[in-house]
């Protein structure tokens, strides 16, 4: 993928959706995964590494979320993209390996607009975010899955809502 499309994932979403910062993203993001891979460990299940690819992947989902205000893993007016798989593979850059099964999460969660500057209160999102895939058994289920060794994760806020929708991607290496 050029770079001009992956700067454009990256500060489209800012201008359109919402203020959270890069940083505010990455201390959900780091949150999350260090949850994720606890919870691995307690199962004896190898811990995932991140793959910007996926990440990209997952920052195409969260957004499409965030624009169409619509959880979901289907992208029904966008064919390219349409499905976690499609999303993957069109965004793979021949610098990484080749994925050839893929799971992806989606939550959203409310947040106070007032506190997103707090770091606490971000770790605060990440384990809402967190518990949510935790309790249910398929996002569970992709969480856990021993074969999947690389991660992507990306949020979105709508401003406008006061929603934050947020995607973890998760593949195996082919």
């Amino acid at each position: 993928m050029n770079v001009y499309l992956k700067l454009c994932l990256i500060l489209f979403p800012l201008c359109s959706f919402g203020q959270m910062t890069e940083e505010q993203a990455e201390i959900i993001n780091q949150e999350v995964l260090h949850l994720v891979n606890d919870f691995r460990s307690q199962k004896n299940v190898p811990a995932l590494k991140i793959d910007s690819d996926l990440e990209t992947a997952a920052k195409l989902q969260s957004d499409y979320s965030a624009k169409t205000n619509e959880l979901t893993h289907i992208q029904s007016n966008n064919f390219k993209y349409s499905t976690p798989a499609k999303r993957v593979a069109m965004v793979k850059t021949g610098d990484h390996k080749a994925f050839y099964s893929v799971g992806e999460n989606a939550a959203f969660t409310s947040f106070e607009s007032d506190k997103i500057n707090e770091p606490q209160y971000l770790n605060e999102i990440a384990a809402e975010l967190f518990e949510s895939w935790k309790n249910s058994k398929s996002h569970r289920n992709n969480m856990l899955n021993p074969n999947f060794k690389y991660y992507g994760f990306a949020v979105t806020i709508r401003e406008k809502s006061g929603i934050i929708y947020a995607i973890q991607v998760f593949s195996e290496e082919r």
